[in-house]
């Protein structure tokens, strides 16, 4: 097998055994990368966040729609407003919180800023053809290709970039910056039906390469049709440095979390970062689970000791791949994430070859008051869940970061999920914290105008062609004293199923 090693710094390595792990939905809240970020948000602004995602025939998005997190005119509330004076100002809402009947297209936006992240990245295989899901409900858009456009701000540079795309090819693609006033062009691509593409730099693209249009038409001529000019550009490297803070903030700063999200580097996050174990004792003993204290445990790995209860097929392959890492003798550290069906640990393997079994050690008091170990698995699925996204809370209080989850009130109850984005929004409006947090939710409980802003409430809602349109709160004429749950449930915003005959049944 082929080890596939990620570095999440100069010292670290993380393993994912893809053959044999099957560890879905993992996101990897890796705390060696803390240090590429500011801590002190005020102190060092980078203007990392999102400004505007827009789609237009994927999924159930027939027509261009777009989220926009720039806030409306309102005097309430204005200290949820993020302000980045870096470069060309820009005032952006920590929170976007989407409403809607089920199948009303909540996910699907979740899944296009995915599909478009994952492709940016060279995460999907094109090579036979591009995995987009075009609208199905309009014969004419079945002939047309997918829209993705997203702005955002990395370093205090407002980037807009675009592809429009079908399975066949990328048709158009294009890349433009604004530093202050004026926007400028870095790239426009175009690939025609015969699949021949044309590239025209701009002059800072083509300045950072020595003025070398040429080099751009080389790198276009074995450019693949079902392939982003970008992505070619990021894989290769060298081609120009320009290029490279767009990568980073799709790999570092836009993170999507599914219902099911894992944090697989948990148990030694939790060993090695102090601060992160306090905060992550402090939330979660707060928040009622019953648990009185979270341990890091680490230890001299033992195969009989710690997999036991796996099969022989397992252990040996997970031994063999062991060995295979020590045989690398890279000179760092390395970390294999086990998450299996009532076993979750790491296992880290030093420099030396020295390597360690490391686990999570979850305390309950007993009725004599005396603490009785639990494994994580033995934990409700809303305690598990929010467990998981402790992690990402406090990279969010601590680091500039776009967080975009489907379902945050999957197993977690109202009063948790109000918990949680208090903390976030405390640190947003008193502690200077950056980050913005996108979710979709069925919890009316959520609908408070003391928690969120108007404009920080989305509805999605299909028209009679089954095309999902998003709507905001802030576009409606609300009075003071209205309840908004209420108000919502009674479909005076739309976006709620309309049960027809159930009364039949």
């Amino acid at each position: 097998m082929q080890l596939n090693g990620k570095y999440l710094s100069k010292n670290m390595i993380f393993f994912t055994l893809t053959r044999f792990l099957r560890i879905k939905n993992d996101f990897s809240f890796d705390f060696f990368k803390t240090a590429l970020y500011s801590k002190g948000a005020k102190n060092n602004e980078r203007c990392n966040m999102l400004v505007q995602f827009s789609v237009e025939n994927y999924l159930s998005f027939g027509e261009e729609t777009t989220l926009s997190m720039l806030p409306a005119k309102s005097r309430k509330q204005k200290d949820h407003i993020i302000h980045c004076t870096k470069g060309k100002s820009v005032s952006v809402l920590p929170l976007a919180a989407f409403y809607g009947a089920n199948a009303s297209g909540k996910s699907n936006f979740v899944k296009a800023v995915d599909f478009f992240r994952t492709l940016i990245l060279g995460e999907i295989d094109t090579i036979k053809s591009i995995p987009v899901s075009l609208f199905k409900l309009r014969e004419e858009n079945t002939e047309k290709p997918a829209r993705f456009e997203i702005v955002f701000k990395h370093e205090g540079i407002l980037y807009t970039y675009g592809a429009i795309l079908s399975s066949k090819q990328v048709y158009e693609e294009w890349l433009f910056a604004r530093y202050s006033s004026f926007e400028k062009k870095i790239f426009e691509r175009v690939t025609d039906d015969d699949g021949k593409t044309k590239v025209q730099a701009g002059p800072i693209l083509a300045q950072s390469i020595n003025g070398k249009q040429k080099a751009v038409d080389l790198l276009a001529s074995i450019l693949a049709p079902r392939k982003l000019f970008l992505t070619e550009c990021l894989e290769r490297g060298g081609v120009s440095a320009l290029l490279k803070p767009v990568l980073f903030w799709f790999e570092n700063c836009l993170h999507i979390l599914s219902p099911m999200t894992k944090c697989s580097t948990l148990p030694i996050r939790a060993e090695r970062d102090e601060k992160f174990l306090e905060f992550f004792n402090n939330f979660i003993v707060a928040s009622d689970t019953g648990i009185s204290a979270i341990k890091s445990m680490k230890e001299i790995f033992d195969a009989d000791k710690h997999l036991k209860d796996v099969s022989e097929n397992f252990k040996r392959r997970l031994l063999g791949d062991i060995d295979k890492i020590k045989a690398l003798k890279t000179g760092k550290n390395a970390l294999l994430a086990v998450y299996l069906p009532g076993n979750y640990f790491n296992i880290l393997i030093d420099p030396r070859g020295e390597v360690f079994y490391v686990q999570l050690s979850i305390q309950h008091k007993n009725n004599k008051g005396k603490d009785v170990p639990f494994e994580i698995f033995e934990e409700s699925d809303g305690t598990q869940k929010l467990m998981h996204l402790t992690p990402m809370l406090l990279n969010a209080l601590q680091q500039e970061q776009v967080y975009v989850l489907d379902e945050l009130d999957c197993n977690l109850h109202s009063l948790l999920s109000i918990a949680f984005l208090k903390v976030f929004l405390r640190g947003i409006t008193q502690n200077g914290a950056r980050s913005q947090f996108i979710f979709t939710t069925h919890d009316t409980n959520l609908l408070d105008s003391d928690l969120l802003r108007r404009d920080e409430i989305l509805f999605v809602e299909k028209d009679k062609d089954g095309c999902s349109h998003i709507t905001s709160l802030a576009d409606y004429k609300v009075s003071d004293g209205l309840r908004i749950g209420n108000g919502y449930l009674y479909g005076r915003f739309g976006a709620i199923p309309y049960l027809k005959n159930m009364s039949k049944f």
